[in-house]
């Protein structure tokens, strides 16, 4: 579990995909919490509609600013679906809290990862466009 100021790092100056960023993370970290395999399975799910609903608005935006890497950020969201899916799967299984607490770091890793690698690559572009318009 990283800490707020941590976390920081990985903003990409667009308020509204940081809040969500940050809230997935929190959604993440409560899986920990989870008392039992049915608690768990419907906590999973809960990730993965927020991470849906997350894709599906992040996907919306870009195809508004006319992002011009779309298409291997939509297929890097398919495959990080199916990894923490995967994940979530095993994780509902894992009685010990040591285990859920490495399967969630990894998750961390995962999500972190895609936001540095690729969802950085979108608020650049947006930051650029909005200021090349700005100073036209």
């Amino acid at each position: 579990m990283r800490s707020k100021e941590a976390l920081s790092h990985y903003d990409i100056g667009i308020t509204k995909f940081d809040d969500e960023h940050r809230e997935i993370l929190a959604l993440v970290n409560q899986f920990i919490e989870c008392a039992n395999d049915h608690d768990r399975a419907s906590h999973a799910a809960a990730v993965m509609a927020a991470i849906q609903e997350h894709t599906d608005a992040e996907e919306a935006f870009m195809r508004e600013i006319h992002f011009p890497y779309l298409d291997p950020h939509i297929d890097e969201h398919t495959r990080i679906a199916v990894d923490l899916t995967n994940f979530l799967q095993i994780g509902v299984e894992l009685s010990s809290l040591i285990l859920r607490l490495k399967l969630v770091s990894d998750i961390e890793t995962v999500i972190l990862s895609h936001n540095d690698d690729y969802d950085r690559q979108y608020a650049e572009f947006f930051h650029r466009c909005k200021h090349d318009s700005s100073t036209k």
